[in-house]
Parts: structure tokens; C-alpha cells; sequence
């Protein structure tokens, strides 16, 4: 096993190896899911994930790594990316919204469950390879 997590996915190939992997981890295997690697353009985020929770499937969208303002502070990692979008289809299906169509109470609410929902990507990570939380930061 690697001693650390997939930092930029090197082909399609890796990317299906790992969706295949943490989609077992996950319990997910009930899900049809498509992953691939998008334009940095295309995505304001490391990753987004559209679903249809009825018909169980998904599409995850890894952005192509881009350096960032925030990798001088913390890591950008494309597994833990790909846990966390993973990890909308438990547990964050409510995280797909509109925020303009949000309360304020709603929108707090919502950007709260993102963070635990990213917390717990990176507890999966960081069990799975043994790392500290110190790992994440460049600084």
C-alpha cells in the first residue's frame, strides 16, 4: 500500500482504481458513479458531484490540479477530493443547493455540514495512510 494519498491523479485509469476502492470503503457499490478529470475552468472548486438520488447515480468531477492561492497553506489532494465528493452521496445530499435560494440560517446550516462533511474526508484519509492532520498543511 502507499504510504500517502494520491496527490494528483496521473490517468484516468488511477482516478477509476481509486473511485472503485473508496466507493467499496464507502458502502457505495449500489451507486452507479463516472468520474473524470475536468478544466480547472469548469469547476469553481477541487471537485463537484451532481447526482440523482432516486436513480442512484452520480458524476463526480475532479478538477485538473491547478496551483492555488491555498497550497501554500494546505495540500490540495485529488483522493481526498474524490472521498469528499464521495461522501455527498451519504451523507451530504442536502450540501446540493442553490445558495441563493437559502436562507441565511439555512445557508450556515448547509456550510456547516460541508465542513464536518470535509473533516471526515480527511479522517478517512489520514486513517487509511496513517498520517497526522499536521500532513494537509504547507506551512
Amino acid at each position: 500500500m502507499k504510504s500517502e494519498p494520491i496527490i494528483t491523479f496521473a490517468n484516468d485509469e488511477q482516478l477509476q482504481e481509486s473511485l472503485g476502492e473508496w466507493q467499496a470503503r464507502l458502502f457505495l457499490n449500489n451507486w452507479t458513479i463516472r468520474a473524470k478529470i475536468a478544466p480547472f475552468k469548469d469547476i469553481d472548486a477541487c471537485g463537484d458531484c451532481s447526482a440523482n438520488t432516486v436513480r442512484m447515480f452520480a458524476e463526480i468531477r475532479i478538477s485538473e490540479h491547478k496551483k492555488s492561492w491555498f497550497e501554500d497553506v494546505q495540500k490540495t489532494v485529488d483522493e481526498l477530493t474524490l472521498v469528499h465528493e464521495l461522501l455527498h452521496l451519504k451523507i451530504g445530499k442536502v450540501l446540493s443547493f442553490n445558495a441563493e435560494s437559502l436562507s441565511y440560517p439555512a445557508e450556515c446550516f448547509a456550510l456547516e455540514e460541508h465542513v464536518l462533511l470535509e473533516q471526515m474526508a480527511k479522517s478517512l484519509i489520514m486513517a487509511k495512510y496513517n498520517l497526522p492532520f499536521e500532513w494537509f498543511k504547507n506551512i
